[in-house]
C-alpha cells in the first residue's frame, strides 16, 4: 500500500505542492517567470498561464497528457497580438528511462494544436520544454543541460526548427547561474 506524504515532507518536486502554488495565477506568472529566465537567459513579457492542462489525445485510443504548467509569451506590439513562445514546464519525479520519449510526445500534442488550419508554418510559436529533475539525466553533475536539434553530418549548422528542451537538475553542480542554482535548491528543499 502506497503512503501518503504529509504536505509538510513535500517539496515543490511533489506535485501536489506544485500543482496548488501554480493554481493562484498571482503568484503563478512570477514563479513561471522566474523559472522560464533562469533556465532560458531570456527576458521573459506579457506571460499568460494555464497549469494542470489537460491535452487528449487524438481520440479515445490515443493517450493524452497533463501539463503541470503551460505557459503562452504574448508579443503585443503586433496589431493581432500573437504567440510568440510557448513553455511547458515539468518537475519530474518518474522514470529517467522514458523521459525522452515522454518529452517527444508531449511536444507532439503541444504543437498540434499551436497552428489553426491554413495557417503558414512560419507562424508556429517556439516551444521550449523545461523539465525539473531531481536526477541527472545526463550523468554529468550540470545544473542545466540544453538539448536542440542538429545536423549529425554538419553539427555547425543550426537546425532551428522552433524547438529546445531544458533539463534542469536539482542537485546539479555545473554550468548555469547562482540564481538558477538558488531556485533549483528551493524547488528541492522547499
Amino acid at each position: 500500500m502506497k503512503t501518503r506524504k504529509g504536505i509538510k515532507d513535500m517539496d515543490l518536486m511533489d506535485d501536489f505542492l506544485f500543482g496548488e502554488s501554480m493554481m493562484n495565477e498571482e503568484t503563478a506568472i512570477p514563479m513561471a517567470k522566474m523559472i522560464i529566465e533562469r533556465a532560458t537567459g531570456l527576458k521573459v513579457r506579457n506571460l499568460e498561464i494555464t497549469c494542470q492542462k489537460m491535452v487528449n489525445g487524438l481520440d479515445t485510443d490515443y493517450h493524452g497528457i497533463r501539463l503541470d504548467v503551460s505557459a503562452s509569451e504574448i508579443d503585443i506590439r503586433e496589431k493581432n497580438a500573437e504567440t510568440v513562445r510557448v513553455y511547458d514546464i515539468e518537475p519530474n519525479n518518474g522514470s529517467m528511462k522514458e523521459l525522452p520519449r515522454r518529452d517527444r510526445y508531449y511536444q507532439s500534442l503541444i504543437d498540434v494544436r499551436l497552428l489553426e488550419a491554413g495557417t503558414d508554418y512560419y507562424k508556429l510559436p517556439e516551444l521550449w520544454s523545461i523539465w525539473i529533475l531531481p536526477n541527472d539525466p545526463f550523468g554529468g553533475n550540470r545544473m542545466l543541460y540544453t538539448v536542440k536539434n542538429v545536423v549529425e553530418e554538419m553539427p555547425e549548422i543550426e537546425y532551428n526548427d522552433g524547438i529546445k528542451k531544458i533539463f534542469l537538475y536539482t542537485d546539479g553542480e555545473i554550468g548555469g547561474s547562482r540564481a538558477l542554482k538558488n531556485l533549483l535548491r528551493y524547488i528541492r528543499d522547499t
